[in-house]
């Protein structure tokens, strides 16, 4: 991952503390990988409570309804757009649980390409959750 993993925060009257609907992240490759088929990645969240896999939106690019993730962002992009993750090259992605993140939740996402190794990510939501972007410190 690039950079700090990110959740939109909602207040709700009556939910103490605040809730997570969707998590934001950026990959790039690791040095020494060649170009990832997005095309082909399965990304699945995992809780205490729960384990989801998610479906793409269509086309890839795009907000995420509840179940699904979708590229919201390309950095450094190289050539014409395409669903390759090419060396330099940043992918913006945003996954949204079926199911709110609550305060002090810790979370598993794993990033999983056609070919090659897992991405594995844990991270903690935070004790209060404002309204916005909230960090997700990793663990």
């Amino acid at each position: 991952t690039i950079g700090d993993i990110t959740g939109q925060g909602v207040i709700l009257q009556g939910v103490p503390r605040g809730t997570i609907d969707t998590i934001t992240f950026t990959i790039g490759l690791a040095p020494g990988v060649r170009t990832i088929d997005v095309n082909n990645m399965t990304i699945v969240y995992a809780d205490a409570v729960r384990t989801e896999v998610f479906t793409p939106v269509v086309g890839y690019r795009g907000t995420p309804p509840p179940g699904y993730w979708g590229l919201i962002d390309t950095h450094n992009e190289a050539g014409n757009p395409n669903m390759r993750l090419d060396f330099e090259e940043q992918f913006v992605i945003r996954i949204n649980p079926k199911a709110p993140v609550v305060p002090n939740q810790v979370i598993t996402l794993s990033v999983k390409p056609n070919e090659g190794k897992s991405l594995m990510i844990r991270c903690i939501a935070p004790s209060t959750i404002m309204e916005n972007d909230n960090i997700l410190p990793g663990l």
